[in-house]
């Protein structure tokens, strides 16, 4: 995913609404918050379903509870929030409700030379999401319904767009896994939201109980902000998973590549993770913690 810099946000970010008259913020969005070394269209460690509406899902008690932080270095000091509930509605399918908020620290205010002047630029955005996911012969769909809104400066905006998401687990007698979904698809709005596009497949190599071992690609596509290839392996021993893999991001005619990784513990009904992430632009990495709990 598209990364930004300090001369970008100081700059040509002040100047995409008034072009464009888009949302602010929507370039926080393309760090892959809540998805833990996954492709978006199969990511559902985080729980919440937020890049594949299908994937929010109960597979043990009613209620699920989940938490996400994603950082950057300080160069870019861009931070995000994630916070979903999941919870079981009967034969109507697992309801799902998640706030996600994005934003840059230290974002100073000059003129001609590097003395700061006055406070801080604020430059955030805030995604609230609910949304419906169930299972119809054989695989899951869902749909969310989801409201953003965006602050840079003084400049403010807001947004509504509709999500949808497919999820099938296996393919006939195949242990094949494979995913598709909308993110911030808005046609009613389309100059002022910029949809991101995603399908991803994985298949098992190994499998035998508790353990499995797969490999897997993933393609997306986000309106006027490039294109990205994932190809990435992933394990399960026990309470033990891990994943990682090459991101390869094609933008303005520029190709950047990214090493990704994730890991996650399942103790009782608590998981937790963490994900790592190359900046691929002579950055440090960006991190992200993750808890989440099962109530029956």
């Amino acid at each position: 995913m598209r990364r930004l810099t300090l001369a970008l946000l100081g700059t040509g970010a002040l100047a995409l609404p008034a072009r464009a008259q888009q949302v602010p913020g929507r370039d926080l969005l393309e760090f892959p918050v809540a998805a833990m070394g996954e492709p978006a269209a199969l990511a559902r460690e985080a729980g919440g379903g937020l890049w594949n509406p299908a994937q929010a899902r109960l597979d043990s008690g009613r209620v699920r509870l989940s938490a996400v932080a994603l950082n950057t270095p300080i160069e870019q000091g861009v931070a995000s929030f994630y916070l979903a509930a999941n919870a079981q509605a009967g034969r109507a399918g697992v309801l799902t409700l998640s706030v996600l908020r994005a934003l840059v620290t230290d974002l100073l205010r000059t003129e001609t030379d590097p003395q700061s002047l006055g406070d801080e630029i604020p430059y955030r955005t805030t995604v609230l999401s609910a949304g419906l996911s169930r299972a119809v012969r054989g695989m899951h769909v869902g749909a969310t319904l989801r409201h953003r809104s965006g602050l840079v400066d003084v400049d403010r905006g807001s947004a509504t767009s509709l999500d949808a998401g497919v999820a099938i687990d296996s393919v006939g007698r195949f242990p094949l896994r494979v995913g598709a979904s909308t993110f911030l698809f808005s046609p009613w709005s389309r100059t002022r939201e910029r949809a991101r596009f995603s399908a991803a497949a994985d298949y098992a190599v190994f499998a035998r109980g508790s353990r499995e071992a797969r490999v897997g690609a993933s393609l997306a596509h986000s309106e006027q902000a490039g294109s990205e290839r994932y190809l990435y392996a992933s394990g399960r021993w026990g309470w033990l998973t891990a994943r990682g893999g090459m991101a390869t991001e094609h933008y303005a005619g520029r190709s950047t590549e990214r090493m990704r990784m994730g890991f996650g513990l399942q103790y009782s009904r608590y998981q937790v993770g963490v994900a790592r992430e190359e900046s691929g632009a002579g950055l440090g990495p960006s991190y992200q913690f993750m808890l989440t709990s099962v109530f029956k």
